[in-house]
């Protein structure tokens, strides 16, 4: 079955507009909040986010399953089908999961680390019960819904800014508050959406035979593989926030906190595509994922053209964060390698339900990933070490997985030289300087970016030709 463009435009619009929108808003609190709380402060709420990545993890693959089994389905297929039950039971099992989590952190932990791993606790419940509502929008295309709650979402979080820019005025903008801001609007978010999916949610016709036990197994796999995803992508982080200083924490979250700004608008695609990947044909899934990839790869290299140009604001809007803007040089290859990864690696392996040989690659890179990170953090003790390892991680992920992924198609085609060697001359290009000048730089890093891009376009053009006439 051919994904109709029409719908996938249509579709793709939406949420690339509300991901525009998220990154405006995203944007704004990327540089507003660290402008108002404390370095120390920043770094507090930075290790927050950070362990509150994990907590997707106690949902225990139930989420995952679901995706899997009812990807595709319509809205009145599944109005007959056992939403509303699983809701009510999600809610049970998360309930019960935060409550002996906050116990736990009341116990084992002091000071501000009790507050944070307290409020992750809550949050287990209130963010698993975000992640079901918004699987269930994006399994059933009701992509106009899951923008109205990306707008509201952008709402509520820059009315969270807002109030702690007033709080700041009476001198009491700390993380605590923040995060605390945080929690409110997760809270508030789940009325949006039961408010939103209320016909689903309390159907009279739903089904109360729950088959939890196939839901687990079918999902325990991605949920591990997600986790791992989730290491492999925090590794870096984990060395800096344990063996480096709580500023130099601050800072390194700061820079990767301006790339994933970037990350965020780039893979919005990936919401979009599964439920239409999920209904391809081999043969159109080959054509589809191989050009998907070379297109991605062309936008997103472009956009590190624009990285001077942050970093000349960096210096003039945030100068305590100022030690950032080398490492955001550094690691901004890494927008590629990942942006493949969600939108299209992962997609594949879910689609073609390959899930465990994704979990054989992803330990592979775990592993990877730690040797690299423990040599910089350890042997180098060098911050701009551990970025290079995240970022040769990253391409080893994607390069072995599309290996794997080759080897499933009738034709093999080699799409990872391209990105591979435009981050070798996007490093030779900003770090060989001809003229100490960074717009000079960006101008010549776009002209062999467009002269590379052409060149390749080209040669992959003429040897399909080649392949067509052989």
């Amino acid at each position: 079955m051919v994904i109709k463009a029409r719908d996938v435009l249509k579709n793709f619009s939406s949420v690339f507009l509300t991901n525009l929108l998220t990154l405006v808003v995203g944007f704004v609190t990327a540089i507003l909040v660290p402008k108002i709380l404390s370095v120390e402060d920043y770094g507090d709420y930075k290790v927050f986010t950070l362990y509150l990545s994990y907590i997707g993890l106690f949902h225990f693959g139930l989420i995952d399953g679901i995706a899997v089994k009812y990807a595709g389905k319509t809205v009145v297929e599944l109005q007959k089908t056992i939403l509303g039950t699983l809701s009510k039971r999600l809610i049970q099992i998360e309930g019960l999961i935060s409550l002996l989590f906050l116990i736990l952190s009341f116990i084992i932990f002091k000071g501000v680390y009790r507050f944070i791993f307290c409020i992750i606790a809550i949050d287990i419940l209130l963010h698993n019960i975000i992640s079901f509502y918004s699987t269930v929008l994006q399994i059933t295309s009701m992509f106009s819904k899951f923008s109205q709650i990306g707008f509201y979402s952008n709402l509520l979080r820059l009315i969270g800014v807002l109030v702690l820019y007033i709080l700041s005025k009476y001198n009491s903008a700390t993380s605590q508050e923040y995060i605390l801001i945080y929690l409110i609007s997760e809270f508030l978010q789940i009325i949006i959406y039961v408010f939103l999916l209320r016909g689903l949610l309390f159907n009279k016709t739903s089904n109360n035979n729950v088959n939890l036990s196939e839901l687990f197994k079918l999902g325990t796999p991605l949920l591990i593989s997600g986790l791992i995803g989730t290491l492999i992508l925090n590794m870096d982080r984990q060395f800096v926030s344990i063996l480096f200083s709580k500023h130099e924490y601050a800072v390194y979250s700061f820079a990767y906190n301006i790339i994933n700004l970037l990350i965020t608008l780039i893979t919005s695609l990936s919401i979009v595509l599964y439920p239409s990947i999920k209904r391809l044909k081999e043969s159109e899934l080959e054509v589809f994922y191989n050009n998907g990839i070379i297109i991605m790869s062309i936008i997103s290299f472009g956009c590190l053209s624009l990285i001077p140009f942050v970093g000349k604001f960096i210096n003039w809007f945030l100068p305590q964060y100022t030690e950032s803007v080398i490492i955001i040089y550094l690691i901004t290859p890494i927008i590629t390698s990942l942006s493949i990864i969600q939108v299209f690696i992962i997609n594949f392996f879910k689609s073609v339900e390959k899930t465990m040989e994704y979990f054989k690659i992803s330990i592979f890179v775990l592993i990877i990933s730690f040797i690299g990170n423990l040599i910089a953090a350890r042997v180098l003790r060098s911050i701009n070490a551990i970025t290079i390892a995240s970022v040769i991680s990253s391409y080893i992920w994607m390069i072995v997985a599309n290996i794997y992924i080759q080897k499933c198609f009738s034709k093999k085609s080699n799409i990872y030289i391209y990105p591979t060697i435009m981050t070798l001359l996007y490093y030779l290009v900003y770090n060989i300087r001809i003229i100490n000048n960074e717009f000079f730089m960006a101008f010549l890093y776009f002209i062999v970016y467009s002269i590379f891009s052409v060149f390749f376009f080209i040669r992959n053009k003429r040897m399909k030709y080649d392949e067509a006439s052989s």
